[in-house]
């Protein structure tokens, strides 16, 4: 089971990113830095970064403690070669050159996108700055939902606190919704111990979900989360047991040990539901819904350049929202 997360969701270690870094087999996420981290030491290739780059250097002390999950595999930048930002241009059409998304156009900046290297820089800079740019994060997320849709994984969110949050949720299909024991907050080296101790328990939930993603690809009419519901019951009494040993010698690690309970809700969203959201959101912040003007590019209102095809338009994504319900030692 794969999982795309935001990079901000790392940055600031939100339940998203700790709790898709146990139950995911692996997670791909963006790194901000010279080529996106499309390797696996992706965080290693923003700390030397840092040394050449003043850009980088405050994020790559606030991602050092990932290296560790980065060298194991754990956390990459790509899958198989590909990245989340290869979708970018995908995402940059459907904005620009579709007529119901007038709205966003505001928010593309000029030729920020066409080179990685400097998107990536201002990235970084809005990861530290508490973000998010709407300029930057909105086909950020766009891109790791499509990458996520085309490469058979799923994407993590936090609940729904935006306007535009609250509209993408409505968009959504509930396929599941299950409450699991995991690590809230963890050093790197705890989280790798307890995913291997914890394997033979998250194996068969991994492989629920992965059969959940699979039906949706194959456009059933009807998916049925029993399964997930039934493994997740059997990872909690799991998670129980093997507490001990998951636990075993955490006193002396670095960042303390908090363990909780989180739900896990899985919605079937459209795979480009972040930008419908966000224009349905703009829209009524500008007045109930009425018409936003959009730009005079290519592709604006009234354009009569045809449409590019995108299969991407009628795919769906799975999209797991975790909320915390608490922590404990």
């Amino acid at each position: 089971m794969i999982i795309a997360i935001s990079p901000y969701h790392l940055t600031t270690r939100e339940a998203p990113a700790m709790a898709s870094m146990l139950l995911a087999s692996s997670v791909v996420t963006v790194a901000p830095g010279p080529g996106g981290g499309e390797g696996a030491d992706g965080a290693a290739s923003a700390m030397a970064a840092a040394r050449m780059s003043a850009t980088y250097r405050e994020l790559a002390r606030s991602w050092e403690w990932s290296v560790p999950l980065w060298r194991e595999g754990v956390v990459a930048g790509a899958l198989d070669g590909l990245s989340p930002l290869d979708e970018m241009g995908g995402v940059l059409r459907r904005i620009c050159e579709t007529t119901d998304l007038p709205a966003l156009r505001g928010f593309i900046q000029d030729d920020l996108y066409d080179d990685p290297d400097r998107y990536l820089a201002s990235l970084s800079r809005d990861l530290m700055k508490g973000g998010p740019d709407p300029g930057i994060v909105l086909p950020l997320l766009a891109s790791l939902d499509r990458f996520a849709s085309r490469n058979g994984a799923c994407v993590a969110r936090s609940v729904a606190v935006s306007v535009a949050q609250k509209a993408e949720l409505r968009l959504g299909k509930p396929v599941f919704g299950v409450a699991i024991p995991l690590m809230l907050q963890a050093s790197a080296e705890r989280m790798i111990h307890a995913r291997a101790t914890l394997h033979d328990a998250l194996t068969p939930l991994r492989r629920a979900i992965d059969d959940v993603i699979a039906r949706c690809e194959q456009g059933a009419a009807e998916v049925d989360g029993a399964m997930v519901a039934a493994e997740a019951e059997r990872y909690a009494a799991s998670y129980e047991g093997l507490r001990p040993r998951v636990a075993e010698g955490c006193i002396y690690d670095e960042v303390r040990m908090i363990e909780g309970v989180v739900t896990v809700q899985g919605l079937l969203l459209p795979a480009d539901a972040v930008l419908r959201s966000s224009e349905q959101a703009m829209r009524e912040l500008a007045g109930g819904g009425r018409r936003v003007r959009g730009g005079d590019g290519p592709g604006s209102v009234g354009t009569t350049l045809p449409a590019v095809y995108d299969a991407m338009e009628h795919a769906s994504v799975l999209t797991l929202v975790i909320k915390p319900l608490g922590g404990k030692r």
